[in-house]
């Protein structure tokens, strides 16, 4: 059951013609570069369905939903969530420790509650005027 969310989910995310595009697989896509890795994309998102199916950390599957419900489609938050894993990701590394899953989870929840709050100050000034 759990596979065939994972496929269904990989079919949403992308195309795998242009993962298997020599062109691609060579490319210099780096962030240098302005471009964005198609294989890393995917491993990320591939990772984050595969914490909010187990909840692992504890909390994420909440956060996304909070998430969903601010943004829409379950694939903007999964973005959303990758731009905090990436910055988690890359600080372990700079620091030489352990991912820290609860600034992580402080991340995502951070990113809905700004999210929150942009989208009500952009509905205010979309508002008609009488």
């Amino acid at each position: 059951m759990a596979s065939s969310r994972r496929l269904r989910a990989l079919r949403r995310i992308g195309s795998t013609q242009e993962l298997a595009d020599p062109d691609v697989a060579h490319a210099d896509s780096s962030p240098d570069q302005g471009k964005s890795n198609p294989f890393l994309h995917l491993s990320m998102h591939l990772a984050i369905t595969e914490q909010l199916s187990i909840d692992q950390p504890p909390g994420i599957r909440r956060a996304q939903e909070r998430l969903v419900g601010r943004l829409g489609p379950t694939h903007d938050a999964q973005h959303a969530i990758m731009e905090c894993l990436g910055q988690i990701v890359w600080e372990s590394q700079r620091n030489n420790t352990p991912p820290d899953t609860d600034a992580y989870l402080a991340l995502i929840e951070q990113r809905a509650t700004r999210l929150k709050v942009r989208l009500k100050a952009e509905s205010k000034t979309n508002t008609p005027r009488g």
